[in-house]
């Protein structure tokens, strides 16, 4: 189900207060105008009806898109991520839960830290594509960046890379690379390219012991490490 409450928000132009909007769950089959208001950020906008000024409000929630089995936790803090991880083990543990059975069908959970890696994710599930593999791919690019720019000597945490999906091709992806929120590069994949590197890492992909919850720089990383062993 859908879990939503109404808060008051002071816009910071006018200092006239309104109430918003605040989800803490969406399930995209009860409520499924929200998919785009999502993917477009308008969910976190309030939008003052006194002055008309556009504020971004954050808030944490869960998006439920069951009809892909597909559940993305938007946690701002670790404590957070954590009581949502710890939360989903004790109900999957239980052997009549509902999301225990739901897992045994390869539901999918995520934990991400900030709004714009909550839209790429869904970016890449919507391409129907695994966000392994695309991270695994981000580390490739990255390490092809490094080497080729000699002003760069170290691994720089402050380069990013986002994934995006073409707009001519049914199969063009693109990863962008920018450093600081600045555009720094770009580099298009084909879907040949992604599934060599799924057949790559086949044996990392179909091995691992529990299903991870977060799925960033740092999964890859330790991914690489495990296949090259």
């Amino acid at each position: 189900m859908s879990i939503e409450g109404l808060h008051d928000v002071e816009c910071p132009k006018c200092h006239s207060t309104h109430q918003f909007t605040i989800w803490q769950s969406m399930n995209t089959v009860i409520d499924p105008e929200l998919k785009e208001s999502v993917r477009n950020l308008s969910v976190f906008d309030f939008v003052c009806p006194s002055c008309g000024q556009t504020t971004p409000v954050s808030y944490e929630f869960l998006y439920h898109q069951m009809e892909d089995k597909l559940m993305i936790y938007l946690a701002f803090s670790e404590e957070s991520a954590n009581q949502f991880i710890e939360s989903i083990n004790v109900v999957a543990s239980n052997p009549s839960g509902m999301i225990r059975k739901e897992m045994n069908k390869e539901y999918t959970f995520r934990v991400v830290t900030s709004q714009q890696e909550l839209v790429e994710k869904l970016t890449i599930f919507d391409a129907n594509l695994d966000d392994r593999i695309i991270e695994i791919l981000k580390i490739f690019i990255l390490k092809s960046f490094f080497e080729e720019n000699s002003q760069e000597k170290n691994f720089d945490k402050n380069v990013h890379v986002t994934f995006a999906k073409g707009q001519i091709f049914e199969d063009d992806f693109i990863l962008y690379l920018t450093k600081e929120n600045e555009y720094i590069g770009e580099t298009p994949f084909s879907k040949d390219y992604y599934d060599y590197l799924e057949k790559s890492f086949e044996r990392v992909l179909k091995n691992e012991r529990e299903k991870p919850f977060i799925v960033d720089r740092n999964w890859a990383l330790s991914a690489f490490k495990t296949n090259s062993r």
